[in-house]
């Protein structure tokens, strides 16, 4: 194993979920957070020693990070389920369906459909090494695996721009406890983030927000393939916008209601919040969390932390 760095989160139920032995890898991921909480452990030998290590060194983590005072200077918004209510498990193969008749004329539609969704699922999944944005690798690999050009893929999201788009407003959903969460956050003039996984062009963020009643311009920043080099849950993704607003990630929280793809912002040594109103469990490991609840609950957390 050689030496390595650990950290870990604390968690409202404390310490549960730490029974099975953690691997290197995931080991690795938790560098920067115990980083930032100025504690190091060195380990050698086998896995179910450093397994030990972990769990009696869980409190004494928890209660460091607890004493610590890291003031609340930006805000990082989870979109769906967290903004607002809606099935992506309907809403997304109606966006490729619609887009996929745009195509037909480049590529057999169910084809188009097949590839754009394993591009999607790609561009989540694999990191990448941040030298293009979202947006071009997916006319990347779009290209690549069906004979594509970018040119034809952007004429065909302009059509649905144009002329299907209105279509896909029935699955989206306003959540009005969310919109008046998110005014309150504007009011006391920290920066808000609308940190949506970007994996879609940007008239289709924008178009949810809308179909949410939210406003653009309460948020400083929003992500979109157009401008990220990542995705959720890596760890890249949430370090951007850390560098985009010049906050520390230290200084950030991510809200959000998925245990994989937002808790993930706690590599970076961001605090969470999990909203579990329409809770996404992917299965699998998922980080802890020391501050979970409804949307309720996620107000008063709020109204607490911002005074």
């Amino acid at each position: 194993h050689g030496r390595s760095t650990v950290a870990v989160r604390g968690d409202r139920r404390p310490f549960h979920g730490y029974h099975k032995p953690l691997s290197v890898v995931v080991v690795n991921s938790y560098n920067r957070l115990l980083a930032s909480i100025g504690l190091t452990v060195k380990f050698s030998g086998i896995e179910r020693l450093f397994t030990s290590m972990v769990k009696g060194l869980l409190g004494v983590i928890y209660m460091a990070k607890l004493q610590q005072n890291n003031p609340i200077k930006a805000i990082l918004f989870d979109l769906d389920g967290t903004l607002l209510r809606a099935n992506m498990r309907e809403f997304v193969p109606q966006y490729i369906g619609r887009l996929s008749s745009y195509c037909s004329e480049f590529v057999d539609p169910e084809k188009f459909k097949t590839t754009l969704l394993t591009t999607i699922r790609d561009l989540i999944n694999t990191e990448g090494d941040g030298s293009m944005t979202n947006e071009k690798r997916l006319y990347a690999q779009m290209d690549r695996d069906l004979a594509m050009p970018e040119r034809a893929l952007r004429e065909s999201l302009s059509q649905l721009e144009q002329n299907d788009l209105e279509e896909l407003k029935q699955f989206i959903h306003p959540i009005p406890l969310a919109q008046k969460i998110v005014n309150d956050c504007q009011k006391t003039g920290i920066p808000l983030v609308l940190a949506t996984n970007p994996v879609f062009p940007r008239f289709m963020i924008q178009a949810r927000l809308k179909w949410a009643e939210l406003e653009e311009n309460s948020f400083t920043y929003l992500t979109s393939y157009e401008n990220s080099h990542y995705c959720k849950p890596h760890a890249g993704y949430f370090q951007a916008i850390s560098n985009q607003l010049g906050i520390a990630p230290e200084n950030c929280l991510m809200v959000g209601n998925d245990l994989s793809h937002d808790l993930a912002a706690a590599a970076t040594g961001m605090d969470t919040f999990l909203v579990d109103t329409w809770l996404v469990d992917r299965g699998g490991s998922a980080w802890p969390c020391e501050n979970r609840g409804d949307h309720a609950s996620l107000q008063k957390f709020l109204q607490k932390q911002l005074g």
